[in-house]
């Protein structure tokens, strides 16, 4: 299956990146707008993202996707056929003690999710991604990173799963509330690896559900609950890929990666920590090289999904804008 999405996804971006340096610069902005001629800052599109100089390197980019594209095309044929053979697969049991402590701590997330969303008001970032992003056209919503930041990734997730849904301020507080949900269980099962008994574990997560980022996110349509979640993930699966011999765990820190980075592009930070932690786990295991080569495809997968992004917002919006940049 992840194969099969592997050769989707590279093949759809080998289809836009022909698709793209097929046509100029006139006629992309005319087809463009004929998706939605009504967006953010539309009359200065052409002057502050889409320029010459976009186009001009989002060729360039283009034509590294293709080589990228093709290369991630053959490699998933090549996983297909290692899965027939190939047993090593990640396994997660959940037994009936520990589906008891998932439950309570999900009436526990829906109790302080309540609680924060009737107790405040939609924030300016919540209604902005809602209008213009989310709530917007798919492929724009995909291609322009208009300022404030775009966070693509979750405003594509809002877009697509509640398209036919008007409030997407809501749609995207339920989005939250589902990684507020999945990384409160993840971070019982880390804290249970070391604190006993489980009762206790379970306390400590109820209180870590209650810090205020973690808790205030919960309750935000915006991409920063699912941040956490990746970045628990890119903490915990490198961790289980050390104790145990199964590459799931390395796939799974691969899916974690690329969805970090593909939330909010500050996953980075995240992504470099994570590396490190895995260098540490790992630099005495046979399995450190593999590791390493595992680094390849996530920053490949996260170029491929950019790519929109680049080609028609060009780099400098996406990493000179100034709510990035260091204040001079």
């Amino acid at each position: 299956m992840l194969a099969g999405l592997l050769f989707l996804g590279c093949g759809a971006a080998l289809l836009f990146a022909f698709w793209y340096l097929l046509h100029t610069r006139e006629w992309l902005s005319v087809w463009f707008f004929r998706q939605n001629d009504c967006f953010y800052r539309k009359d200065f599109w052409t002057i502050e993202a889409f320029t010459i100089q976009t186009k001009t390197s989002g060729d360039r980019f283009c034509m590294l996707a293709v080589g990228i594209a093709t290369v991630g095309m053959a490699y998933s044929v090549f996983l297909c056929k290692k899965a027939r053979t190939h047993t090593d697969k990640m396994r997660i049991s959940i037994d009936a003690n520990t589906a008891w402590y998932f439950a309570a701590l999900t009436v526990w997330g829906l109790a302080l999710w309540l609680y924060g969303t009737l107790r405040t008001k939609e924030a300016y970032d919540e209604v902005f991604s809602a209008v213009h992003c989310s709530g917007g056209n798919f492929f724009q919503c995909w291609a322009y990173y208009m300022l404030p930041n775009n966070h693509i990734g979750f405003n594509l997730l809002n877009n697509v799963v509640f398209h036919f849904c008007t409030d997407k301020i809501f749609t995207g507080r339920l989005l939250s509330l589902c990684a507020y949900l999945v990384s409160s269980f993840m971070i019982f099962t880390i804290i249970s690896d070391w604190l006993r008994p489980r009762l206790l574990a379970f306390w400590a997560t109820m209180l870590v559900m209650m810090v205020f980022p973690f808790w205030a996110f919960s309750f935000q349509a915006r991409g920063y609950e699912w941040y956490y979640l990746a970045g628990i993930i890119s903490y915990l699966a490198p961790l289980q890929y050390s104790r145990k011999k199964e590459t799931g765990w390395l796939v799974l820190y691969i899916a974690g990666s690329v969805a970090g980075m593909a939330l909010i592009p500050t996953f980075l930070y995240q992504y470099v920590a994570s590396v490190l932690w895995g260098v540490l786990l790992l630099y005495r295991d046979t399995r450190f090289k593999k590791f390493l080569t595992a680094q390849l495809p996530v920053l490949s997968l996260v170029f491929l999904f950019y790519l929109p992004a680049l080609c028609f917002s060009g780099t400098g919006l996406l990493l000179y804008n100034k709510y990035v940049v260091s204040c001079q």
